[in-house]
């Protein structure tokens, strides 16, 4: 199974989501899941005002949409308790959603 994590929240931040995060993924995939995470390191990224250490994405609507087209997820986790990094009516999201949804 391809599960896909979705956080605002990875390393190097050291906090509670974080360290609960890595340890999901290394129980995950100890039971054989292939998990991709996508954090906000992996875009370019600009500093959340107000939260020292914390980086927020900038526009990554597109090149998310592309790898959860390529990689035909099973399952998609959005670990965030904000929209901040992804959105629903991003650009390039709803049709990543469709185009998944059309080839099941």
């Amino acid at each position: 199974m391809k599960l896909l994590l979705i956080s605002d929240a990875w390393m190097p931040q050291v906090n509670g989501v974080v360290t609960t995060l890595v340890e999901l993924v290394r129980e995950l995939k100890k039971i054989g899941l292939q998990v991709t995470v996508v954090h906000p390191g992996l875009f370019k990224t600009r500093p959340c005002p107000g939260y020292a250490g914390i980086d927020l994405a900038v526009k990554p609507a597109k090149q998310l949409a592309a790898l959860m087209v390529s990689e035909n997820f099973d399952a998609v986790h959005i670990a965030t308790d904000s929209s901040r990094l992804v959105r629903s009516n991003s650009p390039g999201i709803g049709s990543a959603t469709r185009s998944s949804q059309s080839q099941s």
